[in-house]
Order: structure tokens, then C-alpha cells, then sequence
């Protein structure tokens, strides 16, 4: 009986574990689509000497549902798992906004206050998790180092 309990725990762990997303580096992750871009003018690196660089997970997880992504209250793209948008800007402070939408999704809008410095990388991951907060995934500043 102990035997089978072990057995059962371990086959539901890693069920659920292969379902977990995967973090990506911003410098593996695949850029965004011109035609999923709504605000072309924040990809012109002439508009500001800093990056604000956000990137989705890869993996199963909400891999059905989109994200939108809105910066200082437009929306801006839409991505799938393992994409990012870099935008460039000047320093200063800036409001990043991400939900998602389709399938069967939790349309629940995370923001996040970004001040940004001057000839800066900032990079935030949008990370899907398959119970968490506010409908199963989070805005958060990322410790890339990939991009340095």
C-alpha cells in the first residue's frame, strides 16, 4: 500500500510539473510580429536610449490564451508563450498593463509601476503558473542577465 501511495504521488507530481511554464531568456525568446504590434513607434530605437524588454513563458500553460499587453494605458501587442516586445524608451516612469483573452482564460489586468534609467535594460516576464494569482499568472521584473 505504501508502495502504491509513492507511486501515485510521484506520477501526479510529475503531471503537474510538466505542465509548469518555463522561464525564457529575452535573448532566446522570438520578437513579436509585426502584425500582432498595435503601437508601432515604441519598436523605433530612435525614441529612447533604454529597453523595456517583457517576455512571456514558454510552455503548456494558458498556451491557448493571448496576452495583451498595454503600455501607459494602449495596448500595445499581443503574445504567445516564448515571445517578447522590446520597446525603447527615455527615462522615466512608465505603467506596463498585461491580461489575458480566449480559451478559457482569467481576463484579470496586472500592472506594474516602471521607472526606468537612462541607457538602461529592463526586463519583465510575464510568468504563467497553473493556480496562481489572479487567475494564474503574474507581471514581474525578471533577473535576466542574458541581455547585459
Amino acid at each position: 500500500m505504501k508502495k502504491l501511495l509513492i507511486f501515485a504521488v510521484l506520477g501526479i507530481s510529475s503531471v503537474l510539473a510538466g505542465c509548469q511554464s518555463t522561464r525564457v531568456d529575452a535573448i532566446q525568446a522570438n520578437e513579436v510580429p509585426v502584425e500582432r504590434m498595435y503601437w508601432e513607434s515604441v519598436r523605433d530605437k530612435n525614441r529612447g536610449d533604454s529597453q523595456i524588454i517583457v517576455k512571456r513563458d514558454a510552455g503548456v500553460i494558458y498556451s491557448a490564451c493571448v496576452s495583451n499587453l498595454f503600455f501607459q494605458g494602449v495596448r500595445i501587442a499581443e503574445l504567445w508563450p516564448g515571445e517578447k516586445v522590446t520597446l525603447y524608451v527615455p527615462r522615466g516612469e512608465y505603467i506596463l498593463g498585461e491580461f489575458l483573452s480566449g480559451g478559457a482564460c482569467f481576463p484579470f489586468l496586472k500592472t506594474l509601476v516602471v521607472n526606468v534609467k537612462p541607457n538602461s535594460i529592463n526586463v519583465f516576464r510575464i510568468k504563467t503558473t497553473f493556480m496562481g494569482a489572479n487567475g494564474g499568472e503574474t507581471l514581474i521584473r525578471d533577473s535576466d542577465t542574458s541581455m547585459e
